[in-house]
């Protein structure tokens, strides 16, 4: 996850098979952490019998202020009748300041 310009917070998901699948998708969500817990902030989704989907989770942030930030993704593919797939978090290990 990286400050992005113009106030944007971006964090880019990317689903790629090797072949051509029958089904694939790709989910994400981003939240922001508090003191309190965690704040969603954005759901995306795309899906499709593509070989590469792509999900810019941009979100606008307040100028000057420091936060967490995490995005969980789930990728899922059928190629050749198998079914596979994966999930992960990546969150910024330090609160990240919003540009101003």
């Amino acid at each position: 996850m990286t400050p992005g310009a113009d106030n944007v917070i971006n964090t880019h998901v990317i689903g790629f098979c090797y072949f051509y699948p029958a089904a694939h998708s790709v989910s994400a969500s981003t939240y922001r952490h508090h003191g309190f817990g965690c704040e969603h902030l954005l759901t995306k989704g795309d899906n499709g019998p593509k070989k590469k989907i792509r999900l810019n989770m941009a979100k606008s942030c307040s100028p000057g202020t420091y936060f967490r930030y995490r995005t969980s993704a789930r990728f899922s593919a059928l190629v050749n009748g198998r079914q596979a797939s994966v999930s992960f978090s990546n969150q910024n290990p330090d609160e990240i300041r919003c540009n101003l």
